[in-house]
């Protein structure tokens, strides 16, 4: 089952707009939402997208390619390349 939440997708539309995802206040009133959700038993599923710029994009795929050719501590090097992608506005 699979149920959308239109106050979540409205939520986040407006903080997108307002570039204010990253503010703490702002995460912590949705994860409080989705921690409620949670003790009702309600699986959620928040996806998230962002535009890169060629360049953006070149970077990181190299930086992902190379992170999945590691022998040791693969898991870890291939979440390396994300990072960037969540903290750079």
């Amino acid at each position: 089952m699979f149920a959308r939440s239109e106050w979540l997708e409205e939520e986040c539309a407006n903080l997108s707009r307002e570039g204010a995802l990253s503010h703490p206040l702002h995460f912590n009133r949705i994860l409080a939402v989705l921690v409620l959700m949670h003790a009702a038993g309600l699986r959620t599923l928040v996806v998230g997208s962002r535009v890169l710029t060629e360049k953006q994009y070149e970077t990181f795929a190299a930086a992902l390619r190379l992170a999945k050719g590691t022998l040791h501590d693969r898991q870890a090097n291939v979440q390396v390349p994300y990072q960037p992608l969540k903290t750079e506005p």
